[in-house]
């Protein structure tokens, strides 16, 4: 089973998407009030996942528009991913960050200190967006056969 760049675009894309839509509804605090409402903390977090989401959707506008263009970014980043050690460090990154973030999303969730709940469900967004942006790398890492010739050690 192949997973197409594109729907790995759009699964990345959505993501965060639902980052963004996430910070826009936590609950706002009075006396941080800064930009339309916002903190400056979860202004400067809105302006990241917005940063983030650009190059996703210029590459998804170019899988439409150009597909020549496309394919050739495809091939390239195909190339890269063919090297071992890339591969490996791409694979282990993408274990660390889920990891890490999948244990912050369990400290927001869970947390019984109100002081350690408020810090952690204000980053709850983006650990979320960094959990499953891991899993759908390591998805499409292996569906598509680029770790097949690689072991993690």
């Amino acid at each position: 089973m192949k997973i197409s760049h594109r729907l790995y675009k759009i699964l990345i894309f959505l993501g965060g998407i639902t980052t963004l839509s996430w910070l826009l509804l936590l609950p706002t605090d009075p006396k941080n009030i800064w930009l339309l409402g916002y903190s400056k903390s979860r202004a400067i977090m809105m302006l990241l996942v917005i940063l983030y989401n650009l190059p996703i959707a210029s590459f998804l506008i170019l899988s439409f528009k150009d597909k020549k263009k496309y394919q050739k970014i495809i091939d390239f980043v195909k190339k890269l991913l063919l090297n071992k050690v890339l591969g490996k460090m791409i694979i282990r990154i993408s274990f660390l960050a889920i990891t890490v973030s999948s244990f912050f999303l369990f400290i927001a969730f869970g947390a019984t200190n109100d002081h350690l709940h408020k810090i952690f469900s204000r980053l709850a967004p983006l650990m979320f967006l960094i959990v499953s942006n891991g899993i759908a790398t390591l998805l499409f890492l292996y569906f598509n056969n680029l770790t097949s010739h690689q072991t993690v050690s």
